[in-house]
């Protein structure tokens, strides 16, 4: 289906390719229709919207890095995905997981001040926290990462520039050095757990 997204193809020839494989159970997929109390014309509604977002998301995850920017990137996905699995609470497309953890994708928190994102990464945070206006009570904390001996600065140094250029998301790299000075900055917090209203 993404395959046919990114091709030159807009969503009437999709839903003619939709049709076409419905086949003879036209009946079927209208009933498909009216149990979700769907019509056929609110159906192209939504297909059209669909693809215009599974469009822009593909687009937006087109980033300009280069060289060593592009390098810590890379990085920087293997530990979203693997090192940290922060995928575990906030997914694979960075939309967050229900009563885990809040969405990235197009996140004030991580395309705003690098700072902020930068302390919760090393310190954790706990409590509602409000992204683009929806506030989201996770059940379980996130847990800070700058007690781990096993994730380095350059570590959360790349993780932060990944997050802050996927998704559709489009901010500044994050370098080992500024992860550094936040640390040294935020030494005497401890394990104590960040809170949205020490940010405001």
């Amino acid at each position: 289906m993404l395959k046919i997204i990114d091709a030159p193809i807009d969503s009437k020839i999709l839903l003619e390719i939709i049709y076409t494989a419905v086949g003879d159970n036209l009946d079927a997929f209208q009933r498909f229709l009216n149990k979700r109390n769907t019509s056929v014309q609110q159906f192209i509604v939504q297909l059209d919207e669909t693809v215009a977002a599974i469009k822009a998301k593909s687009q937006g995850n087109k980033n300009n890095l280069e060289g060593k920017q592009l390098e810590s990137f890379r990085r920087g996905k293997v530990v979203y995905e693997e090192k940290a699995v922060c995928m575990g609470c906030h997914g694979m497309d960075g939309e967050g997981l229900l009563n885990l953890g809040p969405p990235l994708a197009t996140s004030d928190w991580v395309t705003g001040d690098p700072e902020r994102l930068i302390r919760v990464l090393l310190h954790g945070m706990e409590g509602p926290v409000t992204v683009n206006g929806t506030t989201y009570t996770p059940l379980a904390v996130m847990p800070g990462l700058g007690t781990n001996p096993t994730i380095t600065d350059q570590d959360l140094a790349d993780v932060s520039t990944f997050v802050r250029n996927s998704w559709g998301n489009s901010a500044p790299p994050v370098k080992e050095k500024d992860v550094a000075h936040e640390r040294e900055l935020t030494q005497g917090r401890g394990e104590k757990l960040y809170r949205e209203e020490d940010f405001f």
